[in-house]
């Protein structure tokens, strides 16, 4: 029974450490030329959806999530969430796995009018935005370049969705930008 006992406790604190374990630290990591893709904070996955131990990722970043002080850093998380499911979702279609896009877009999305909405509350408190400004500025670009690369890969009945969402997201960023631009948040 004690032995038992130890095993899910080991098995549980393991478990509870192996998402620190897969983090990739971006300021550390020195991709090569042309090898490892970058938007917005976030290199090329190394863990996606169809992996059993995807759940360890969600989990990494809940966690990452819920310890944000701020509505400023919530919203870059947000930002950052949104860029790896679109990471993702490109790395599984170069791989000719189109059965997650749907979820992945969806999530996508999410992330993103989530990462907006905590952008205008962190105004609304006053937070220093500058850093986040930049950030949603060179996730844009890059995201509608990898958008573009996605939909070109894709089966012809789900080309549609997704460059739905592709138009949906560049909306939502430029209508923030404009909003801050508006209230003198960010400088012209």
């Amino acid at each position: 029974m004690k032995i038992k006992i130890i095993g899910l406790l080991v098995f549980f604190v393991l478990v509870s450490l192996f998402p620190l374990l897969l983090r990739k630290q971006v300021k550390t990591a020195l991709p090569r030329s042309g090898e490892i893709e970058m938007v917005g904070g976030v290199y090329t996955p190394y863990l996606l959806l169809d992996s059993t131990l995807y759940f360890l990722k969600s989990w990494d970043e809940s966690l990452d999530f819920a310890f944000s002080k701020s509505f400023t850093e919530k919203s870059k998380f947000e930002l950052i969430f949104a860029n790896k499911r679109l990471l993702e979702m490109e790395k599984l279609t170069q791989s000719g796995n189109y059965s997650f896009t749907p979820r992945l877009t969806e999530s996508f999305l999410e992330s993103l009018k989530r990462a907006v909405w905590f952008t205008k509350e962190a105004v609304a408190r006053e937070e220093d935005i500058e850093e986040l400004v930049w950030l949603f500025q060179e996730s844009a670009q890059e995201q509608q370049k990898i958008f573009e690369k996605i939909i070109s890969e894709l089966p012809k009945e789900q080309q549609p969705n997704v460059l739905n969402i592709k138009t949906q997201s560049g909306t939502e960023i430029l209508n923030l930008l404009k909003e801050l631009h508006k209230t003198n948040e960010i400088g012209s």
